[in-house]
């Protein structure tokens, strides 16, 4: 709410007492503490102080494992508030390389048709297309755009958004007739 409202000091301030709050009821495995912190690296990064964000979320990774270790959801939010932060300082295969981590955890612990899977497949389609590698790009949209139309509706806007970035790549790959039907929808 204090990010919304352009009161960044408040939500740092708030952020850096929940990340580190001793409560009787956080225990070992609790991703309580390593939400939060995951939380304030992601103001960090919207706020271009990438150093702290990437420093915030890998310390926030230990505390963010649940009571089944690595294979917790919070592990794929932290992955992927790393990987923005990558991939916002220009390093695409660093951060393709964590959404891919973040994707396939989500892959093993959440239901099959959970909207966190597509909302992370698009940015590891985003990486690659920055690549060039349109053909490996082009899956990760596809699925997103089946899971988006399916967990928020086919008229929703990031139905969309998903819709017109396939367009674009297929427009790129040399496949305009492709695109228009896509753009279209979109």
């Amino acid at each position: 709410l204090y990010v919304e409202q352009g009161r960044f000091a408040v939500a740092e301030s708030t952020l850096l007492a929940a990340a580190r709050v001793p409560t009787p009821r956080l225990r070992a495995g609790d991703s309580w503490a390593g939400t939060a912190a995951g939380q304030l690296a992601d103001l960090y990064r919207q706020r271009g102080r990438y150093a702290a964000s990437d420093s915030i979320a890998r310390a926030a990774l230990p505390t963010m494992t649940g009571p089944d270790g690595e294979e917790h959801p919070a592990v794929g939010e932290a992955l992927g508030f790393l990987a923005i932060a990558q991939a916002e300082r220009g390093r695409p295969a660093a951060a393709e390389s964590l959404f891919r981590r973040a994707l396939a955890l989500y892959e093993r612990v959440l239901l099959p048709n959970d909207r966190r899977l597509g909302a992370a497949a698009k940015p590891a389609a985003n990486a690659l297309l920055e690549q060039g590698r349109l053909a490996e790009a082009e899956p990760f949209y596809g699925r997103a755009l089946a899971l988006d139309s399916v967990a928020l509706g086919p008229a929703h806007p990031t139905v969309a958004i998903v819709l017109f970035n396939l367009a674009n790549l297929r427009r790129e790959s040399g496949a305009p007739e492709a695109a228009i039907p896509l753009a279209e929808r979109a």
